[in-house]
């Protein structure tokens, strides 16, 4: 039997290949990623020759999703965190980079499209951030043209006006003093203020120190700067910046600014002044206040305060005033009132810290916030040593950490507990501890009227979560009073 094959010849087989591949190749999209370049002018102010300016791109830096959270839920309180608020060249590595010609022109090549956090640095000079720089497919040219001016340096005593102007960087090299009645720091808005590590800078003179909402003032400590652009873990802090009991305060207001790493970022003496709109961060104590008649604190950000002793806010011996609208996360202690302070809490949103307030022989008004996830507890407390009543009133807040109310000892202390307080409508979503007494000596019972308590309405249940005089005889007991089955509606931030 003979059998016979159909002969394909091999100019047809070629050609069916290369169509079959075409389509393919045709019907795949692209995975390559869309490029871009970016061209732009850099000056020194001043010189002819603006060449070694270093250019860098950086991703834009993640911001703090708790935080984000906080901005997003309650708006009118806090700053509204962004890359103006968060970001910092020393915590990132640049994803493209390079220098300036003589006439101070740069190209950056081959960049993936999309936006980017754009610096501008070289030695001598400081620096300048451009925010949210949109690099898209093609030539790209930067939108403005940017100046870098040389650094001023001062250090010792000052007793003349040292003014920063926007854009403009002061290096306080080693402790820094403005004399009173003959000197004054103006800080304008965009103004960099670099603190050496372990320096202090102490104002006895006048202070302006007034940014703008996305243009605002920056204190933090000067390490980590550099060409290098080497990505730093954690940085050292500079010591303090103080402003003495003879200082001025224009307008008695400091706002729109941003400190961080600093072991005080901002310690305040002077009486009647105000922080709004600001945001601390990195260290051991953000705003610490002191022996004042009255201080207020408005909008503002603290996080990342690691000192048992300090907090991110701080008040000692301040006889009255306002913490109102703040956000506090991340700290070893949020808010801390001690020794003969009374002041008014309201508006705050506490999270993630040891203690969301701290309040040591101290009187105080704590109303309208909300507590969450503080590892110790919502609000912890121990009497003063004196013969006098001290009132402590916590009303309509929202507790949902693990405990919210605690009474702590001191060391080597007497422990009289003088203080009576009061919880009024106040709503207690814990998972283990309502009101958590720790020692003996509270002057009167503490009293819990119209609070809800995760819906329990039977008194022998919600007292499991109580430890009192129930558990410990010499202890007080809390006296619990029309419980509410459903939660106030008119708690927490207003």
């Amino acid at each position: 039997m003979k059998i016979t094959r159909n002969k394909f010849h091999f100019p047809f087989l070629f050609y069916l290949f290369t169509v079959i591949i075409f389509i393919l190749v045709s019907c795949t999209p692209s995975t390559e990623t869309s490029k871009g370049s970016l061209n732009g002018i850099i000056n020194l102010e001043g010189e002819s020759d603006h060449s070694g300016i270093t250019i860098a791109l950086y991703d834009l830096a993640a911001l703090d999703p708790d935080i984000v959270s906080i901005n997003q839920e309650y708006p009118q309180i806090g700053v509204h965190i962004n890359q103006h608020t968060e970001f910092d060249h020393r915590f990132q590595s640049p994803v493209k980079y390079t220098e300036t010609e003589a006439d101070g022109s740069f190209e950056l090549k081959k960049i993936s499209t999309g936006k980017y956090n754009l610096v501008a640095i070289k030695d001598g000079w400081g620096f300048k951030y451009l925010y949210n720089v949109d690099i898209s497919k093609g030539d790209n040219d930067l939108w403005q043209q940017i100046n870098l001016y040389e650094e001023i340096h001062i250090s010792g005593d000052i007793q003349g006006s040292v003014t920063v102007e926007t854009g403009h960087h002061l290096i306080i090299d080693d402790n820094t003093v403005f004399r009173p009645n003959i000197s004054s720091l103006i800080i304008h808005p965009g103004a960099v203020i670099r603190i050496n590590p372990s320096a202090d800078l102490t104002i006895y003179g006048i202070l302006f120190a007034q940014g703008e909402e996305n243009d605002m003032f920056w204190i933090t400590s000067n390490d980590g700067f550099g060409e290098e652009l080497t990505m730093q873990d954690s940085l050292q802090y500079y010591h303090q910046m103080e402003l003495s009991q003879v200082a001025s305060v224009e307008d008695d207001l400091i706002e729109w600014g941003k400190w961080d790493w600093g072991n005080f970022c901002l310690l305040n003496k002077v009486n009647n002044v105000s922080v709004q709109n600001s945001i601390f961060q990195n260290g051991r104590c953000g705003y610490e206040v002191v022996d004042v008649e009255e201080a207020y604190i408005t909008k503002v950000i603290t996080s990342r305060f690691d000192s048992e002793e300090y907090a991110g806010i701080y008040f000692y011996l301040t006889l009255g005033g306002n913490i109102e609208k703040c956000i506090t996360v991340n700290c070893n202690n949020g808010i801390k009132l001690k020794d003969k302070s009374n002041v008014t809490i309201s508006n705050v949103y506490s999270s993630l810290n040891g203690y969301g307030i701290k309040l040591m022989q101290c009187m105080g008004y704590v109303v309208y916030n909300e507590f969450k996830q503080n590892s110790i507890s919502d609000i912890g407390f121990t009497g003063n040593h004196l013969i006098e009543d001290e009132n402590l009133l916590i009303n309509k807040n929202v507790f949902s950490s693990n405990t919210a109310i605690t009474q702590f000892s001191l060391t080597g202390s007497s422990f009289n507990q003088y203080t009576i307080i009061t919880t009024f409508k106040n709503n207690f979503e814990n998972n283990y501890w309502y009101i958590y007494l720790l020692g003996e000596g509270l002057r009167e019972n503490i009293v819990a009227e119209n609070c809800y308590f995760d819906g329990l309405t039977a008194i022998e249940n919600i007292k499991l979560k109580i430890w009192d005089f129930d558990d410990e005889e010499t202890y007080p007991e809390v006296l619990i009073l029309n419980v509410n089955q459903y939660k106030n509606s008119d708690v927490g931030i207003q």
